[in-house]
């Protein structure tokens, strides 16, 4: 019979020749051949997941950080299905294994610090948006969500205006003033550095 590595090399061809189902079936066989690989349980996982069928994804993922608790990939997958389901407790556990594991892993910093950032633990959301943008300093995304945090925290102290205003208006400029979200964080940074009339017209 193909070994799990067969079945893998087959499944992509598969998936890039637009035969999903097809690919899935290789995907069980390879973890029907080897239980144990926490490989092929994260990419049945991951197939799964791109159809659609988080629960099935979500065991699967389950399986592979069971199986290997340093499967990176699993817990960045695990942690974005568990995120969908409103299930960020666990999904902040998975994203704390996995940047411990993986420090430069920006995606991962940026999931957890939006989690952080939600839960209204700023100090600790801004610690992952900075690492994740030292890593991805072009990142439109992550430039935002620092300079919101800088420009409306509720300790002036922990503000910091100049750069929040620099991060905000490079955004905006990037993307020709058209993004909403990114002129809601320019106005925010306006009006707390009592440029008032910008913030206004923003």
């Amino acid at each position: 019979p193909l070994m799990p590595v067969a079945h893998v090399e087959l499944v992509f061809l598969l998936l890039q020749t637009g035969q999903p189902e097809k690919g899935l079936k290789h995907l069980r066989q390879a973890v029907e051949l080897k239980p144990e690989s926490s490989v092929a349980h994260r990419l049945l996982a991951d197939a799964l997941a791109a159809q659609q069928n988080y629960d099935e994804a979500q065991q699967h993922y389950h399986q592979a950080v069971e199986s290997d608790s340093t499967n990176v990939a699993a817990h960045f997958g695990l942690a974005r299905i568990l995120v969908r389901q409103g299930q960020t407790s666990e999904a902040t556990a998975h994203l704390r294994r996995l940047v411990a594991l993986s420090p430069t892993n920006a995606d991962a910093h940026q999931m957890l610090g939006e989690i952080l950032q939600s839960q209204q633990k700023l100090l600790d959301a801004l610690r992952h948006f900075r690492h994740a943008l030292k890593l991805e300093p072009d990142s439109l995304p992550l430039q935002n969500n620092v300079a919101w945090i800088l420009a409306t925290h509720p300790n002036t102290e922990v503000r910091q205006i100049e750069e929040a205003l620099r991060l905000s208006e490079q955004v905006s400029q990037r993307t020709n003033l058209t993004n909403p979200h990114y002129l809601d964080t320019l106005a925010a940074a306006y009006a707390n550095a009592e440029q008032y009339e910008q913030a206004v017209t923003t």
